[in-house]
């Protein structure tokens, strides 16, 4: 048997990349400050979806926007939402790609952090824009029994798995990534720029899990009796709580482990989880374990 293990951005956190969405905040501050100034602009003027929490932790719900509002604005609405479309769109690939570098020139620091208890014969799916397993666990993409060892599942996948030699060899992990809500999806295309911004920032959850099954999950389901969740919030209000339920639903026999914060978050962080913990086991009679990345995988055999 073997296990599946779901990494979100916590599990980068713990090798000590800065990838929230506040380094992004400081990344743009520091380097781009009047395009930064620019999207303070649109916030105060509520042009986002919504407004903009201090850690821009809300960001993806915030390119839902509004608007009705900036139709009626003194600005040029087609300037606003161009400006948010290309401008945002090149400036965050950037910053996914500097986040991407520092893997490799922080590489002996983020080595020493490397966890012991990850196996060659462990399944991912991957929530994070980074190529943190392959560059410092040396899991490649392919299992050694065939099929996908990684599933990214926020990169655009192929459907069909002809395909899957040409997306492994040539994925573009930089701009070939999904980023945005699901208020953005299944809405009329046209040739409008407010169509095509809604089409690049959307997250069509129900299309995105057909995929992970049939290219993914179908392939590995009997195999699987353990899950570990590493590092991502399971947050009720993002719509990759409908990945869980979904997870829960399929692998209902398996023995899940989720992890939370331990920083200064940490009883913040536990007490959601317990929350999580609660719904999951009442709704799919889950056995879940809870606890820090390291307790749960930093030891010398599987729990």
């Amino acid at each position: 048997m073997s296990r599946l293990i779901i990494i979100g951005n916590g599990f980068d956190l713990y090798h000590g990349l800065n990838s929230r969405y506040s380094d992004f905040r400081k990344w743009l501050y520091d380097n781009y400050n009047d395009y930064y100034v620019d999207i303070m602009y649109y916030n105060k003027h509520g042009y986002f979806g919504e407004l903009l929490d201090e850690n821009w932790s809300n960001i993806e719900n915030a390119l839902d926007l509004n608007y009705e509002i900036i139709y009626q604005s003194n600005d040029s609405s087609n300037r606003i939402i161009n400006d948010i479309y290309n401008t945002f769109k090149k400036l965050f690939h950037e910053w996914i790609a500097e986040v991407e570098f520092s893997i490799c020139s922080n590489y002996f620091h983020i080595k020493k952090t490397k966890l012991n208890n990850i196996y060659a014969d462990d399944y991912f799916i991957s929530f994070n824009y980074t190529n943190l397993l392959k560059k410092i666990y040396d899991i490649s993409h392919c299992h050694k029994n065939g099929g996908l060892h990684i599933y990214p599942i926020h990169n655009n996948t192929p459907m069909c798995p002809k395909d899957l030699d040409d997306f492994v060899n040539n994925r573009d992990p930089i701009n070939d990534i999904v980023f945005g809500n699901i208020n953005n999806n299944n809405n009329k295309i046209d040739d409008s720029l407010e169509s095509t911004f809604k089409l690049t920032f959307s997250k069509d959850t129900e299309y995105i899990f057909s995929k992970l099954d049939s290219i993914f999950l179908s392939k590995i389901n009997e195999k699987i009796d353990e899950i570990y969740v590493l590092g991502h919030s399971i947050d009720l209000n993002n719509g990759d709580y409908y990945y869980f339920e979904k997870l829960a639903e399929k692998f209902s026999k398996a023995n899940w482990f989720i992890s939370f914060y331990c920083d200064n978050e940490y009883n913040k962080d536990r007490l959601h989880k317990e929350k999580i913990k609660r719904q999951l086991s009442d709704k799919f009679k889950l056995n879940i374990k809870i606890g820090t990345i390291k307790e749960l995988m930093d030891n010398d055999k599987k729990i």
